[in-house]
Formats: C-alpha cells, sequence, structure tokens
C-alpha cells in the first residue's frame, strides 16, 4: 500500500550530597507487606526506614571512559529522594572511596527496613563473582582481584544480614573493560579465571543470594541487573542517561501503587523496546512478600496519562510473549528497520487472532513492519491552524510508534471529531480552503493507516474512502492515493479472509483512482501495478485475467522506466514473472513459464544489492518458476538451476518459517533430480533439506507444511530403497507418508491427499516387490486407485497418468499371480 504523501523532560538539577550523618530527615517511606494469596484488603501498611547509596563512576583513568554514570547517578539520587529515602550520591569513586562508601553505607543501615543500593559504571564477573571495578582500576587489578576490586558478594551478604529488604540495581553490565582474553585471580595465590566477554554473571556465591538467613524478620533480596547475563548493557546517548536508569526513572517516579515486581517488569520490558531488542533486564529475587513502596502519587491524568497507563499495559503483555513470538518479532523489526513497539501493540490488538502458525505470524509481522517503515518515512506535521487537531495528530503519532494502538485509534477518533466541528467555521477561508481540505482528508488517511496496524482493515478502507470524498474536489493526487490505498487495503483483506463480496469494490476502487490520475505520473504507474495485482489475487484461475495482469504491470513498467526507482520497477517485474509463470502452467506453455523465468532474472538484476530480503524473495519465485519448468519440460537443467538459486536464497538466512519452506522447495528440486537420474547422491541431499526444514517446522505449530514435508521426505526414502535396494528405507519413507495421510485427513485437506495416497502407493509396491510376494498388493492398489480418482477429478493429466500407470502394473501383477 502506498504512504501518504505529506509530508518525562528529566531536570539536571544537582542536589548536594548527603552524608547520613550530617541529615535528619522525615521519612515517608510507605512500604506494604502482605502474603502471597493473602486478599489484599489484609495487608498491613507501616512507616518505615530506607536508606539508599547512589553511584556512578563514568571517569576512568586507565580504563574505557563511560559518559552517563554520573548523570545516571544524579538522576536516581533525586527519584529516591522524592520516594522517602536517606541519600547519599557519590561519583567516580576510586578504591578506598568505593570500599569506605560502601562499608559507611553498611554502618548507616543500621535499623533501617530497606537498604538500596544503585551502581553505574564498569562491572565484571569471574569465577562465580560480580565484582564492582573502581575508576583507579588497571590491569594489575586482576591480580588481586578481591582486593583491588569490591565484590559485591560481600558487601550484599553485610547487608542482608542487618536489614529486612535490600534492593541492589546494577547499571554495570556494560562490555568488559580489560584486554580481550585477560584472567584474573581471586587472590595472588589463586589459579587464574576467566572474565566474561560481558556484562555481570548468573553464577554467584549462592549464600549471600539466599539471603534472610541472617535474621529472622528478613523479607528478603532483589538484584536488578541492567542487562542479561553474560550480556552488555548500553551507556545511551552521551549526556543523557542509560537505557536502565531511564526506565527506572520513567515507571518508578509514577508507579501509582503498583507492586514492586510489577514495576521491574515495566524496566525490564521498557529498556528490551526502547534499544530494540539488543538490551533486556534481568532480576534476581528472593523476596517472600509483595512489595509496595512509595505514597502512590495522583494517577496519571488527561491524554498523557492515558498514553503511560496503556503503555505499562502493553509491557506486561510483552512479559508474557513467548521467546519464539519475540524472535519474530524482532528479527521483524530488524530486517525492515523499524522500532518493536508499534508490532507488539498489534500483537496485543490481535489478541486471541494471533496467527499460531510461525509462518503465517511472520508473514503479518513483516507485513505490518513494511506498512510501518513507510508510514515513518512519508509523515509530516499537519500544519493545522486549529491548536487541538495538531496536538490529538501528534500525540496519536508519538502513541502509534510506542506500540498503543487503542490510544492513538482513540485520539484519532477525536481528531476526526474535531475536524468535523471546525469544517463549517472554514468555508470563508477561501484561500486557505484547499489546503484545509487536504488535512482534513490526511486525518482520515492517518486513522485508516492506524487501523491497519491494528489489522481493521474494513474499517481502515471506510477512512481511506472518506479521506477520497474529502479531497476529491481539491486535488487529484492526493484523491488517486486515497483511493489506491482503499483498493489495496480490501486487496489484503481479501487475500486474509478470502472474502469475495470485496472484489468489486476494489476493482471499482481501482478505477476511480485512475480518473483521478494523470496518464504519465507515478500515480498512474502506481495505479497499473495495483490492478494487476488485484487480477492475479482475485482471479488466479482466469487466463483473461492474468494476461490483463501481464499487460498492466508491463505498461506500469514503460511509467517507472523513466523513475530512478529500481527497487519499485523490481518489485512489479517479480509480479510481472509470476503472472507469467502462472499463465503459462494454465495454458501448457513453456515459452509463457520460459518467459516468466526471463523476467525474474531481469528483477534480480536491477535490485539494490542492500535489499537483501527482496532479493531473497525473487531467487525463491525463480526457483520455484525453474522447477516448474523443469515438470513441465523434463529438462534437468532447469532442476539444476532451481536448486542454485533456492541455495542462494538460503545462502546467510536465520532458520525460520521462511527458511523451512526454502528447505523443503529445495529439497523437492533435489528429489525430482534424484528420481529422474536414479541418484542416489541427489536423493540424500533432498532428505537433507526435508529434515532440516522438519529442524524447524512441527506437527503443532504447522501441521499442513509439516505433513507435504513428510510425504516429500517419505516419497524421497521410498525412492532412495528402491535404488539402494534397502527394505529398512522404504519402510521408514512409508510411515512418514502414513503420518502425513493421517494429517490431511484430520485436517480435511483434500487438495494434497491425493500426492500423499500416490506416494504410499509407491511404497507399498515397492514393498511388495521386496517381499516376494509375501506382502499383499491390495492395499498398494487402494492407495493408487484413490490417488488416481482425485487427480482426473482435478484435471491433473500429467499426475493421472503416471498414477494410472502405476495402477496397469499392480492389476498386471495380480492378474498373473491369479
Amino acid at each position: 500500500m502506498h504512504s501518504l504523501p505529506y509530508g518525562m523532560d528529566l531536570s539536571n538539577v544537582v542536589m548536594a550530597r548527603r552524608k547520613f550523618s550530617e541529615q535528619v530527615l522525615t521519612l515517608r517511606l510507605l512500604l506494604l507487606f502482605f502474603v502471597a494469596l493473602v486478599p489484599f484488603q489484609s495487608a498491613r501498611s507501616d512507616t518505615l526506614k530506607g536508606v539508599a547509596l547512589v553511584i556512578g563512576n563514568g571517569d576512568y583513568k586507565k580504563l574505557s571512559h563511560l559518559t552517563n554514570p554520573p548523570n545516571d547517578a544524579r538522576a536516581v539520587e533525586q527519584l529516591l529522594f522524592g520516594l522517602g529515602f536517606k541519600i547519599h550520591v557519590a561519583s567516580d569513586l576510586d578504591l578506598k572511596r568505593l570500599t569506605r562508601d560502601l562499608e559507611d553505607f553498611v554502618d548507616d543501615a543500621q535499623g533501617a527496613d530497606v537498604a538500596l543500593l544503585y551502581y553505574s559504571g564498569h562491572g565484571i564477573e569471574g569465577g562465580g563473582e560480580n565484582f564492582l571495578v573502581p575508576v583507579d582500576s588497571d590491569l594489575s587489578a586482576l591480580y588481586d582481584a578481591k582486593e583491588k576490586l569490591v565484590p559485591l558478594s560481600t558487601f550484599v551478604g553485610q547487608l542482608q544480614a542487618i536489614v529486612p529488604i535490600t534492593i541492589v540495581l546494577l547499571d554495570a553490565c556494560r562490555t568488559n573493560p580489560f584486554p580481550d582474553g585477560a584472567k584474573l585471580k581471586l587472590s595472588p595465590g589463586s589459579a587464574p579465571v576467566s572474565i566474561a566477554k560481558a556484562g555481570l554473571g548468573a553464577t554467584r556465591d549462592a549464600t549471600p543470594l539466599r539471603g534472610s538467613e541472617g535474621r529472622s524478620d528478613s523479607l528478603g533480596t532483589i538484584i536488578g541487573f541492567a542487562a542479561a547475563p553474560g550480556y552488555a548493557a548500553l551507556d545511551g546517548e552521551p549526556g543523557g542517561n542509560s537505557p536502565y536508569a531511564a526506565a527506572l526513572l520513567k515507571h518508578f517516579d509514577a508507579m501509582s501503587g503498583e507492586e514492586f515486581g510489577t514495576v521491574m517488569r515495566f524496566v525490564t520490558e521498557e529498556v528490551y523496546l526502547k534499544t530494540n531488542g539488543r538490551q533486556r533486564p534481568w532480576v534476581n529475587d528472593s523476596l517472600r512478600r509483595f512489595l509496595y513502596f512509595g505514597r502512590a502519587p495522583a494517577p496519571p491524568t488527561g491524554d498523557e496519562g492515558d498514553i503511560l497507563k496503556e503503555r505499562r499495559q502493553l509491557l506486561l503483555t510483552i512479559a508474557l510473549i513467548p521467546d519464539a513470538k519475540r524472535r519474530q518479532v524482532e528479527t521483524a523489526a530488524a530486517d525492515v528497520e523499524v522500532p518493536m513497539d508499534a508490532l507488539y501493540g498489534m500483537l496485543r490488538a490481535l489478541g486471541a487472532e494471533v496467527p499460531n502458525d510461525p509462518a503465517e505470524l511472520e508473514r503479518v509481522l513483516h507485513s505490518e513492519a513494511e506498512r510501518l517503515k513507510r508510514l515513518l518515512a512519508e509523515r509530516k506535521a499537519i500544519d493545522s491552524p486549529d491548536a487541538e487537531i495538531v496536538r490529538l495528530t501528534a500525540l496519536a503519532d508519538s502513541a502509534e510508534q510506542d506500540g498503543l494502538l487503542n490510544k492513538a485509534n482513540e485520539l484519532r477518533e477525536r481528531a476526526k471529531a474535531r475536524v468535523n466541528e471546525v469544517r463549517p467555521s472554514r468555508e470563508d477561508e477561501e484561500d486557505k480552503l484547499r489546503e484545509r481540505n487536504i488535512e482534513d482528508a490526511a486525518v482520515y488517511a492517518r486513522s485508516a493507516e492506524t487501523k491497519m496496524l491494528r489489522l481493521e482493515y474494513l474499517d481502515a478502507s471506510n477512512d481511506y474512502a472518506v479521506a477520497f470524498e474529502i479531497a476529491e474536489k481539491w486535488d487529484d493526487a492526493f484523491a488517486a492515493w486515497a483511493k489506491l490505498s482503499e483498493a489495496d487495503t480490501l486487496l489484503e483483506y481479501f487475500e486474509l479472509k478470502n472474502n469475495q463480496a470485496v472484489a468489486g469494490r476494489i476493482m471499482t476502487a481501482i478505477q476511480m483512482a485512475r480518473e483521478h490520475s494523470s496518464p504519465t505520473s507515478r500515480a498512474r504507474a502506481e495505479v497499473e501495478n495495483s490492478n494487476a495485482n488485484a487480477l492475479q489475487i482475485l482471479y488466479p484461475d482466469d487466463p483473461t485475467s492474468l494476461q490483463s495482469a501481464i499487460t498492466g504491470y508491463q505498461r506500469a513498467l514503460l511509467s517507472f522506466a523513466t523513475m530512478s526507482d529500481a527497487a519499485e520497477r523490481s518489485d512489479i517485474l517479480g509480479n510481472l514473472a509470476s503472472a507469467k509463470v502462472t499463465l503459462g502452467v494454465l495454458e501448457n506453455s513453456n515459452a509463457q513459464i520460459e518467459s516468466g523465468i526471463e523476467t525474474y532474472r531481469t528483477a534480480l538484476a536491477q535490485a539494490p544489492d542492500d535489499l537483501r530480503n527482496k532479493r531473497r524473495r525473487l531467487l525463491s519465485g525463480l526457483g520455484s518458476a525453474l522447477e516448474t519448468l523443469g515438470r513441465h519440460s523434463s529438462d534437468e537443467r532447469a532442476f539444476l538451476e532451481a536448486a542454485i538459486n533456492d541455495k542462494l536464497a538460503l545462502d546467510g538466512m536465520t532458520p525460520g518459517p521462511e527458511w523451512a519452506k526454502l528447505q523443503n522447495n529445495l529439497g523437492i528440486v533435489l528429489l525430482q533430480l534424484g528420481d529422474r537420474r536414479s541418484d542416489e547422491t541427489y536423493l540424500g541431499q533432498a532428505i537433507d533439506a526435508f529434515e532440516l526444514a522438519l529442524s524447524y517446522r512441527t506437527r503443532d505449530a504447522s501441521p499442513i507444511a509439516w505433513s507435504l514435508t513428510q510425504n516429500n521426505l517419505g516419497y524421497a526414502r521410498i525412492v532412495r530403497g528402491a535404488i539402494s535396494f534397502s527394505e529398512l528405507e522404504i519402510d521408514a519413507g512409508i510411515k512418514n507418508v502414513q503420518v502425513a495421510i493421517e494429517v490431511f485427513n484430520t485436517h480435511r485437506v483434500a487438495r494434497y491427499l491425493p500426492y500423499a495416497q500416490d506416494s504410499l502407493c509407491l511404497g507399498l509396491f515397492q514393498k511388495y516387490k521386496f517381499s516376494q510376494g509375501r506382502f499383499r498388493l491390495k492395499t498398494a492398489r487402494d492407495a493408487c486407485a484413490s490417488a488416481l480418482l482425485a487427480f482426473e477429478a482435478a484435471n491433473l493429466d500429467a499426475e493421472a497418468s503416471r498414477t494410472r500407470t502405476r495402477l496397469q502394473t499392480i492389476d498386471d501383477i495380480s492378474a498373473q499371480a491369479r
């Protein structure tokens, strides 16, 4: 679809350092504790005493400098002060001062209810211990680590012995500052141990982290790490805060009474989103109660408050998403180069309708990521004289990018309502009336874009229709774009739901877009391309429609020939190639299929080298076209070239649903070669490719795709078993085919069942030959007869002829036996 052709502030107040002995604060630290499973109303509240030590080490003398830890420390100090902690803050501490401040903190924690340490700076892990790194550390510190660095476990253990609750927040998981390969000794005489390359470690002295041994009233310990064990945390933009500190500030300062574990989930997923999946905090806690702290401020109000609330709801939703789905979101966002927020917002909007099939989920995610990229690249602020429209639209844009699609949708609705309020008063503004109308139309178009991110296709198409009605009299280019967007939206809906009722509306919208576009404009080229796409998708079995689609693609290419848009041209060429191959199959024309193959090659030659996903799709399409030609012409060279292109498409590809599909396609090509040549090498390579596909495809997640690959694997094993005289291989192949038939029957997939029955017929016939007549032919004949009936009903002449010959052979053998 085409994009619209329009183009918590943190204070840096430095608060004076507060020595515990120099100030007496009336603390208002409210902590609510209650046992899990005990009703909330039974919780008791007490006014408790909390102390905090905040350290920011950045000015390292002989190790890599860190810009932001002092900023982080000052900001976190203000945050904790607002929550009622008694605080000491310090920056750039050498070994002597760092050790002294930690010892002083343990002394000052005597009698406190909560002790909190926040440390931002370098930290390393080695020998199962995490160490804080003073600013005067150098390579010599590694030869006596427990004396030259600061072991975390010792300090935590001391606090646990005297304080009911210990909280340690470590923004110290940055890349190892010491040279690669350097090792440390816990003491001068001990054996050297390796240092983790990045981050702090999950393996630690177990005793301190168990907590509660030292005190009968201990409620446990929380240790929050800025990144997962073994991963580096980011320092953030110079002069700002680290992603971890920024997330703490955003969600601690407005907790509204949330339970501490929930707040840490907010922090974890906020960092995860803001770093685009590169960093995800981790928490080690042994709390024995739910923990609330900080007198809850008034709940956030207004639109900004609603945005913060929905953001937190989204973060909690993300926390529950399985790792497999997370990886798919991360891959889609990385491939298309967009933030993950909106993709997760789309998944939240889908709810129970999120596709379970990984391949379908991958398609949806990549489609939505590409849509989002287009929207973000071409949007400009709406310059309306009405401040409320400007405010609502800007807030909706921001909420949408953050994945807050419910709030974005509500803001779009209010912006539309505001448009309807102010439109009557604008009729006297003759000189700006056209501009205002286009802005009004843009409000509806933006609403449609948000609804598309929520996968609300029909509502989105209706908004595009209103945008067209507003713009029709004022701007032909905008009107053509709005109508074409309406058509493309409905075409996506048709592909998803196969709803024939929208076919007429699609073609009508395209015709109206054509009427509002100049014959020599880019808009007309886009109309011709969309019209051809619609014909190919709506009427794939109609040769006349496919020929019209081919003509439309060619007209679009003539327009784009004068434009410097190689990516757009390669897309159209790929669509043209697909239409040619499909028409060639329908007309049984090898010449038409070969023309499609040449068009794929032209598309690849024009596709920019940096668009790897586009080139991979074209290589895959070329491989499929060559395999089709090989089956129709019996030309083995086509299969050999198909295998080469499938392998090129797979090169460097991360395993996933599309990778499994390509492995299956490669296996089919190799199976064709092995079957025709009776070549065990090709058959073995085919079996390897099918097994790789099955390493990702599972029966539960992708039952149909899994069964197709099982049938292919079974057929390859049967053929190789017949060539190598291996009855065991034939038996294994028969089992593969039988499980495929079982799933096809369970899911009532009539389309693929005859192919599996034909494979079973071949396997059982080969079994009969190896058993020297001991195995009965009736089961094989039944499978062949069922396959033949289905092939004949579908007018698949080549498949029917092959199966008919096999059935006749079985009947001849049976007659001779009688």
